[in-house]
This record gives C-alpha cells, sequence and structure tokens, in this order.
C-alpha cells in the first residue's frame, strides 16, 4: 500500500491506551502520518510510541491541561502546513476505519475535483442509527437526515461530526484556524456553518463508519460536560442566531430546565437557568 503522503491525521485521546483506542489500531494499518494529542491526566500511563509499529511519520504531544480538541486540531494544522499537506483527517479514539477508507476518499475526489469541495465527509452510525451527516440550525436544534434519502456526493449547507472528516488546509488557512471560542463542543457544527456560509461545498462519501457517540444521552456524561454543551450553544447562537433563532431557543431550554427539574437534575436545571439569564 503506497503513503498516502497528501493527508495528516490528526486523533485525539483521553485516558485511552494506544492498543485499546479503535481508531489507531485500525488507522495505523493505513499508511498515513499521524499526530496524536492526547489530553490524558499526568497520573495516566500511557504506552510508548514506537509500540504502534507503524511505517508513517507519528508526532505525539501530551497535554494535562485536557484543554479540549480545538488547541489539538489547531497544533495538527499547523503541523500539516509544515508538512504541505492537502487534507486532515479529524478523528476521536473510538472510530474505526474501514480498510478501504482512503481509497474511497481518492475516488470521490477525482470524481468531484472540478467542484473543489473542501469537506468531505462519511456516513457515521451510532447503535444502527444515522447520527451524520446532519442539519444544523441556527438556533442550534439539530435534524436527523433521512437515511433513505441520503444521496452520495456534493452537498451545500449540512453539517457533521467531526470524526471521519478530511479537510482542505487550504480551506482551514482561508478562515484562519479552528475558532478558540469553541474548546470542545460545537467546533463541528461551527467549522460547517463556516463552510456554508463561504458557499463551499461538501461531498458525503458512500461508506458508512460505526461510531460510538458518549454524547448519544446528554443523561450518560458528567456536569462538566453538560455546561461545555451548554456554552457551545450559547456561543454558537450568539455567533450565528437571528432574533428568532435565540428566542426559539430559550424556549428551548426553558422546556429543557422543566425536564430536568422532574429528573431531579438540579445543579443542570441551574446550569441552564444561567445561560436563561445571561
Amino acid at each position: 500500500m503506497t503513503k498516502n503522503s497528501n493527508i495528516l491525521a490528526i486523533v485525539v485521546v483521553y485516558k485511552r491506551l494506544f492498543s485499546m483506542s479503535e481508531t489507531i489500531q485500525s488507522i495505523k494499518k493505513l499508511a498515513i502520518d499521524l499526530f496524536i494529542y492526547d489530553n490524558s491526566p499526568e497520573e495516566f500511563i500511557q504506552e510508548k510510541i514506537k509500540e504502534l509499529a507503524t511505517n508513517c511519520d507519528i508526532e505525539y504531544v501530551r497535554d494535562v491541561s485536557n484543554p479540549g480538541i480545538c488547541k489539538a486540531y489547531n497544533k495538527g494544522f499547523q503541523k500539516a502546513v509544515q508538512a504541505n499537506k492537502k487534507w486532515v483527517l479529524l478523528l476521536d479514539q473510538d472510530t474505526i476505519l474501514p480498510p478501504n477508507y482512503f481509497e474511497i476518499f481518492y475516488e470521490q475526489y477525482k470524481e468531484n475535483y472540478c467542484q473543489n469541495p473542501v469537506a468531505y465527509v462519511p456516513q457515521l452510525k451510532h447503535q444502527g442509527k444515522l447520527i451524520s451527516p446532519l442539519k444544523v440550525s441556527n438556533s442550534g436544534i439539530t435534524h436527523s437526515l433521512d437515511e433513505k434519502n441520503l444521496t452520495i456526493g456534493l452537498y451545500g449547507d449540512i453539517s457533521a461530526l467531526n470524526s471521519g472528516v478530511f479537510i482542505s488546509t487550504e480551506f482551514l488557512r482561508k478562515i484562519g484556524e479552528f475558532s478558540q471560542k469553541y474548546p470542545l463542543d460545537l467546533l463541528d457544527h461551527w467549522l460547517f456553518k463556516k463552510i456554508s456560509q463561504q458557499k463551499q461545498k461538501i461531498v458525503v462519501l458512500p461508506i458508512v463508519i460505526q461510531h460510538n457517540l458518549s454524547l448519544f444521552s446528554k443523561e450518560g456524561i458528567d456536569n462538566k460536560r453538560y455546561i461545555s454543551i451548554l456554552n457551545g450553544e450559547s456561543v454558537f447562537l450568539n455567533e450565528f442566531g437571528s432574533y428568532t433563532d435565540k428566542f426559539i431557543y430559550r424556549l428551548r431550554l426553558i422546556r429543557r430546565i422543566l425536564l430536568l427539574c422532574i429528573k431531579g437534575y438540579w445543579k443542570r436545571c441551574f446550569f441552564c437557568l444561567k445561560i436563561l439569564i445571561k
């Protein structure tokens, strides 16, 4: 297999051994340079890079401050620019890439070359349900796409979850970098909103990837992550939302507060109230 010299894969891990990361174990067989950003705390003992035994260049960065994914993506993007890469491939630690993933990407790249798309996105499924690509309104409301009517090829105004996405480094240079206003949550939707604003194209790839989505249920995350999601929604709304979008979001927030109160999630009720009265 020839090395994919025009692509740098950026993998963000947290408290996950290389040998236990489905992403790293699947991608190390695919002949691609890796930039691994490890947000694990200091007490977490990671395996040695040499144990990955790949035939590609690997750069490893450890950041015990756990700043999220934005800093990791920007560091990886800078590395890609220095190495003259045309594409970055964004990945989390729980995505299993099929062996033919890059072959499909290059097929679609050749087919859509004249349209100059800036992003190629896979179809992600969690427990059999299509979770990406999707539609996101300016008020932050996500809408699942109908899997039966989802066609392969060019799109203009859709969003996607980060993992498995190819992004043009030329486009990233054009918009500056990943926005530091979104250290973790809503960064993916911010990116695709910028693509839409720039009137650029996105290609949906003819491939399905199984993805373990930890955020499928907000009750399944801790309060710190819940606050991160709320802050991301608030920033996204302020950046892209109209007066009507903000009004709709406030109504949704009131409904969320009521549901959280019924379930007894008092701390989360308090977090939502803080956002509501801003």
